[in-house]
């Protein structure tokens, strides 16, 4: 399939924590990312056009299995759509560090590099 988007997909199932504005905390699961943001699952709704808080776990490029990275960023919920028992929330990266930027790229390089070997 020819990928038409700005910022081409990686399919991942990583983890993730969404601060909301009273201070708690609910846990999502990305499941793609671009360098521009990502897709997750989450029981509670986002409020569309606001900014969150949220912690993902990304695995290491080089140890996936064993090394994994506390990323935190800000991001800008684009869309939040009730899809069976779960909302699926596109939102968009506000502030992210450098150094996790680099990272969601490298992840990005290594999946494309995966499907251009199949």
């Amino acid at each position: 399939m020819i990928e038409l988007r700005k910022s081409p997909r990686t399919q991942v199932i990583w983890r993730a924590a969404v601060k909301l504005g009273d201070g708690s905390l609910v846990a999502a699961k990305i499941v793609n990312l671009s360098s521009g943001g990502i897709l997750m699952h989450c029981p509670h709704s986002l409020e569309v056009n606001h900014e969150y808080r949220i912690m993902m776990e990304v695995p290491g490029i080089a140890d996936p299995v064993s090394q994994h990275f506390k990323v935190a960023c800000k991001a800008l919920v684009q869309h939040c759509i009730l899809a069976e028992d779960d909302y699926r929330i596109g939102v968009k990266f506000n502030e992210l560090s450098d150094l996790h930027q680099n990272l969601i790229d490298a992840w990005i390089s290594r999946a494309g590099k995966a499907d251009h070997a199949a």
